[in-house]
């Protein structure tokens, strides 16, 4: 049986997809990941994707985010722009991806998500987003380094009690379980 509380977010959430112009969507997910990207290893790995535009289209909603990579920051691109490679799915295989609940592997071979453009840059995002781990110190350090001395412990002691891991991986049970209903309830998307 479906929880109201998340039938209501379901809604809302694609409610806001739908209605909110992309143009914001793209521009809070590149300052978003332009962001947690600073101090990161996989930063690096990026440098094989400069230049390269994607575009990310949510087909139940009619969402088309596009992002053109600079490595190591991602930089929203008008959807006119063309694109090097498309990855196509539903909202919830969409997500079920990001949080790291199903495999692109398996959301591919199951026609759940589609890939259209260049092979190489697909596998190698693929592979990328497969490996994509976030090392926190890392990031902590690399933000508050730019503080003067007195400022910069208390701030990293700040941002280390913000305990982003854990509120990342409630928020993540509450997507994944958001998801979970939704999947059970209307099975899964085929194309």
């Amino acid at each position: 049986m479906t929880n109201p509380s998340t039938a209501v977010l379901d809604r809302a959430f694609r409610l806001h997809l739908r209605w909110c112009p992309d143009r914001l969507h793209t521009g809070a997910v590149s300052r978003v990941w332009n962001h947690l990207s600073r101090g990161q290893p996989f930063a690096r790995r990026m440098r094989d994707l400069d230049g390269k535009r994607i575009a990310v289209e949510v087909t139940d909603t009619g969402n088309v985010w596009a992002f053109q990579v600079r490595a190591p920051r991602l930089s929203p691109i008008r959807r006119e722009a063309g694109w090097d490679l498309r990855v196509r799915g539903a909202t919830d295989d969409l997500l079920r991806l990001a949080l790291g609940l199903e495999d692109a592997d398996t959301l591919f071979f199951h026609r759940r998500l589609s890939m259209e453009g260049d092979t190489a840059t697909g596998v190698y995002l693929k592979n990328f987003l497969d490996a994509l781990e976030v090392d926190w110190e890392a990031h902590i350090r690399t933000v508050t380094g730019a503080l003067p001395g007195p400022l910069r412990q208390p701030a990293r002691g700040v941002a280390r009690r913000a305990l982003p891991e854990r509120r990342l991986a409630a928020l993540r049970e509450v997507l994944a379980a958001a998801v979970g209903e939704d999947m059970g309830r209307a099975g899964t998307a085929t194309w």
